[in-house]
C-alpha cells in the first residue's frame, strides 16, 4: 500500500465497494508510517497486513490460502504482479472464487508475464482488467486465449482543498512572461512514466515559453 496509483485505485474502489459489500484488503507488506493510502481507509473496510518478508514467503503463501478457505470470498482482486506470483499457487484450489488481475502497466512491461500465463489452463478464468481500450487491445489481441476486459482508471473526482489559492498562486509564480501555459507533472520518475519523451516534447521550440514543473522522486 505505498504511494502509487495502484495503491490509490486500491483503496478508493474498496472504500466505495465498502458501503454495500464486505471489503477486506490483504496488503503482503507490512503498512508504515511513510504510506499515504492506507490513511485514506474507510472504517468499512477491513485491513490485513502479512508483513512479508524479503524473497519469496511462504507465510504469506499459507496465510492467503487459510484466508481464502475462511472467508470463502465470491470475489477476489488481485493488484500487482507480486501478488499475482502467490495467487497463481492458489487459484486452482478454488474453483468457487472469481479471481481478477488488473494490470496497472503497458504492455511491453507486462509481455514477459502474459507469454507464460497463457501457457496455464486455469488462468483462463481470471478476467484481466485493462485500464484503457488501448491497453485492452494490445493484450487482447497478443494472449487470444485468455480473458480481458476494459475498465477505465477510476478515481474520485479531485475537489479543491483550502490550499488551492497558495497552489495557483505558485504556480502563477512560475509564468515566464505573465501569459505562458504552465504545465505540471506528478508521479514517481521512474521507467514506466517515460519521463524522456515529456522532456523531448518540451524541448520543442514552440514550447520555448511554456514552464513544466516535475514533482517526484526515483531514479
Amino acid at each position: 500500500l505505498g504511494n502509487g496509483g495502484a495503491e490509490k485505485l486500491v483503496v478508493e474502489l474498496s472504500n466505495e465497494l465498502g458501503l454495500k459489500n464486505n471489503v477486506t484488503i490483504v496488503s503482503l507488506k507490512k503498512v508504515e508510517d511513510w504510506m499515504f493510502p492506507p490513511s485514506q481507509i474507510s472504517s468499512k473496510v477491513k485491513l490485513i497486513e502479512l508483513n512479508k518478508k524479503k524473497g519469496f514467503d511462504f507465510y504469506v503463501l499459507h496465510s492467503l490460502y487459510s484466508l481464502l478457505k475462511k472467508e470463502q470470498p465470491q470475489i477476489v482482486h488481485i493488484h500487482l504482479r507480486l501478488s499475482l506470483y502467490y495467487f497463481l499457487l492458489l487459484i486452482p484450489f478454488f474453483k468457487k472464487i472469481n479471481f481478477y488481475f488488473t494490470i496497472h502497466a503497458t504492455f511491453d512491461q507486462h509481455q514477459v508475464l502474459f507469454n507464460r500465463l497463457e501457457k496455464l489452463p486455469f488462468y483462463r478464468k481470471v478476467t484481466n482488467i485493462c485500464l484503457s481500450e488501448t491497453i485492452y487491445n494490445e493484450f487482447n489481441k497478443a494472449f487470444p486465449k485468455l480473458n480481458f476486459t476494459t475498465i477505465e482508471n477510476g478515481v474520485k473526482a479531485m475537489k479543491p482543498t483550502k490550499l488551492n489559492d497558495n497552489v495557483k498562486e505558485q504556480v502563477n509564480s512560475k509564468r515566464i512572461n505573465g501569459n505562458n501555459k504552465v504545465f505540471l507533472f506528478v508521479g514517481r520518475l521512474s521507467y514506466s512514466k517515460n519521463i524522456p519523451l515529456m522532456l523531448d516534447v518540451f524541448s520543442d521550440m514552440s514550447l520555448n515559453y511554456s514552464t513544466l514543473i516535475i514533482i517526484g522522486s526515483g531514479p
